[in-house]
């Protein structure tokens, strides 16, 4: 059966690990967060920072001790919140009392709280010695670490990585073509090769002739292409 590797439970948030640039970047991601009381990780929408902060979340435990992770989504938290102490600026729904101090505080996007709140957190967690991890779409008021971004060739290895020895319908080409087309954001990119593959069943022959036209030399497919197919 001609299954597509595009499909939502192989690209859900989680699936794909994140591909770091460089040997030793995640380390030195790592040495960062530890030299600063607080630290965030920026970017734009699908580009990788919850499965960063994820993967990161493990090493930091190991390294300075218990982690506390919030995910916030419309200004609330999503999913079970864990217990957490008073005095690290906290609404006062997520505080319980007696609950242990953790090592870290780790926010999943902090920008979804208003600004005396993201400074009342920051100020909490400084005097309470506990360390701030936050995600954010753009600046928020703590130093940068990183910032998360999706290449045509990153978005090639994830391809690959999905695909393996299966059958496909979507060019080398269309990957810079997609990724151009949904602003970098990696898991919509990945959208649009399930569509194309989807069509290459249902038209193989019209997919055929357009790979053809699109596919060209796998070094220049990795460059920005046009906005929209030829």
């Amino acid at each position: 059966m001609d299954a597509n590797p595009f499909t939502a439970r192989r690209i859900a948030p989680g699936a794909i690990p994140y591909r770091f640039d460089h040997t030793g970047q995640r380390e030195a991601l790592v040495e960062a967060c530890l030299r600063l009381p607080a630290a965030a990780i920026v970017g734009p929408h699908g580009t990788g920072k919850t499965t960063l902060l994820r993967t990161l979340r493990w090493d930091l435990e190991r390294r300075a001790g218990p982690v506390a992770l919030l995910t916030l989504g419309d200004g609330a938290t999503r999913g079970a919140a864990p217990p957490l102490p008073a005095g690290l600026g906290l609404p006062r729904a997520l505080v319980t009392q007696a609950a242990a101090r953790p090592a870290w505080l780790v926010v999943d996007g902090f920008e979804q709280w208003g600004l005396w709140r993201r400074v009342r957190v920051v100020l909490g967690c400084r005097r309470a010695g506990v360390r701030l991890l936050v995600t954010a779409h753009g600046a928020c008021g703590v130093p940068i670490v990183h910032r998360t971004a999706v290449t045509p060739r990153t978005l090639a290895a994830i391809h690959d990585g999905l695909v393996q020895d299966r059958p496909t319908h979507v060019a080398v080409g269309d990957l810079a073509l997609a990724l151009e087309r949904q602003g970098g954001n990696l898991r919509e990119a990945l959208f649009d090769c399930y569509d194309l593959h989807e069509r290459g069943r249902s038209e193989p022959e019209i997919c055929h002739r357009d790979a053809s036209d699109r596919g060209g030399d796998a070094a220049a497919a990795m460059l920005p292409g046009p906005a929209e197919r030829r």
